[in-house]
């Protein structure tokens, strides 16, 4: 979800610069960096909001990635601190988080987010948003969804009970 119109993006100072993924969950970081990656986007991460703040006092990233619920805060606070100050309120920021309370959406507007986005995360519209606040073509191309009835089965397991098809006819 976009909070701004499209014509009043923020665009990153430096084309080549970091994105920023803060995020407690090692797993949906990594998920993170991987998408942005196939994109092209350096990629930093902090799991942590201190974290995230050491690593901003030392780089200026295209977009930074925010939990919104981190262990040491809200992650808003950071949203709030960055687009409160005239020279790092120029990146975009996109909240996420597994709440999809319009309560979460509302906040994160209010704090300067740039969009909300509710894990989990529908990676051809993550990779649009990205590419639209950025300024960065997206790679990435819709595909069909992977509906439980589009999924390639699993490989059932055989159980010790039952024995091949060959030893049951009779066959070696």
């Amino acid at each position: 979800m976009h909070f701004a119109p499209s014509d009043a993006l923020p665009r990153p100072a430096a084309p080549d610069a970091p994105v920023l993924v803060v995020d407690d969950h090692p797993l949906t970081r990594a998920l993170l960096q991987r998408l942005l990656g196939l994109d092209g986007f350096e990629t930093i991460a902090a799991g942590t909001l201190d974290q995230a703040q050491r690593i901003l006092e030392q780089t200026l990233p295209a977009l930074i990635v925010l939990d919104l619920r981190l262990p040491d805060g809200d992650g808003l606070e950071l949203a709030q601190r960055r687009k409160s100050d005239p020279a790092t309120s120029a990146g975009a920021i996109i909240a996420c988080s597994a709440g999809t309370a319009s309560e979460d959406r509302s906040r994160a507007a209010q704090a300067g987010c740039d969009a909300y986005v509710s894990k989990p995360i529908d990676i051809w519209s993550f990779a649009q948003l990205v590419a639209e606040l950025t300024g960065h073509p997206s790679s990435a191309r819709p595909g069909p969804p992977m509906t439980p009835a589009r999924r390639p089965a699993a490989p059932r397991a055989r159980s010790g009970a039952s024995p091949p098809a060959s030893a049951r006819a009779g066959r070696p």
